[in-house]
């Protein structure tokens, strides 16, 4: 009983003392990071930090990240990529205001009858359900399938 006296009058004098370390070690912590703030309008982007995916656009909260250099990719299909290095100062907020500028159209030909070959400006793009991409401006697309009449539709594709 007396040793477990003894042992938990040291503790008592040893626990403050070692607390005091762990605030101090998690505030050195704390001020070696710094916040990265994204904002775009382009929603469903996909954002990745040094290679990993943080999220979409739009980004509900700051990121927490080292103080250094971070490489910052925004992507989303048909439009153009950003790409680029991005320093966080510690303590300090990063911000990265970036519009992706669209480029090319999606393009989604369905039919109610299955495999069935679809072209676009005369070049075959696969059987539907066809899901691609188009460039801006006028298009030609046709479905056939042997025992069908073939179905055209000319479109005109905005990005």
């Amino acid at each position: 009983m007396r040793k477990f006296l003894l042992w938990a009058l040291a503790l008592m004098v040893l626990l403050p003392s070692l607390d005091a370390e762990g605030r101090r070690r998690r505030r050195r912590r704390r001020a070696r990071l710094g916040y990265l703030q994204i904002s775009s309008t382009t929603t469903g982007a996909k954002v990745f930090v040094d290679g990993e995916l943080v999220g979409r656009i739009p980004l509900d909260r700051k990121l927490k990240l080292r103080a250094g250099k971070h490489t910052v990719k925004i992507v989303k299909r048909g439009f153009t990529q950003y790409l680029d290095v991005v320093r966080v100062r510690r303590r300090r907020t990063a911000k990265v205001d970036i519009d992706l500028l669209p480029i090319t159209t999606a393009l989604v030909v369905e039919a109610k009858v299955k495999d069935a070959r679809v072209f676009v400006d005369g070049k075959y793009v696969g059987l539907t359900p066809v899901d691609t991409d188009v460039q801006p401006g006028k298009h030609s697309i046709r479905v056939q399938r042997a025992g069908f009449h073939d179905f055209i539709k000319p479109i005109n594709a905005v990005a």
